[in-house]
């Protein structure tokens, strides 16, 4: 999409910024879930945190609680600066679980 001009975010890429320690979803998730999704190194561990909701409906639910709202507002601080940075343009958000789970706009 970008050969046709667009703007493309990830928002796969937005969640990653989301899970990163200092963000606010990070304490969020850490509070949630507790310690054992995190690495040695203080970073979530995505590994651990997949197994640890995906087989838990209530736990996938509350992850997707905390982190989709993120998501999204990442996604418009992105939108509102790709928009004072150029003239009218074109962004899509590559966002599957997002749409799936009705989460996106």
């Amino acid at each position: 999409m970008v050969d046709f001009g667009c703007h493309v975010l990830d928002a796969d890429e937005l969640s990653h910024q989301c899970l990163e320690p200092g963000e606010p979803t990070y304490d969020r998730v850490v509070e949630a879930f507790g310690a054992t999704v995190l690495r040695d190194d203080g970073a979530v561990d995505r590994g651990a945190l997949g197994a640890r909701v995906f087989g838990d409906d209530a736990a996938r639910k509350r992850l997707e609680e905390i982190l989709h709202p993120a998501i999204r507002n990442k996604e418009q601080h992105h939108v509102d600066q790709i928009e004072q940075a150029s003239a009218p343009a074109v962004v899509v958000t590559e966002a599957t679980l997002l749409y799936e789970t009705g989460s996106a706009g």
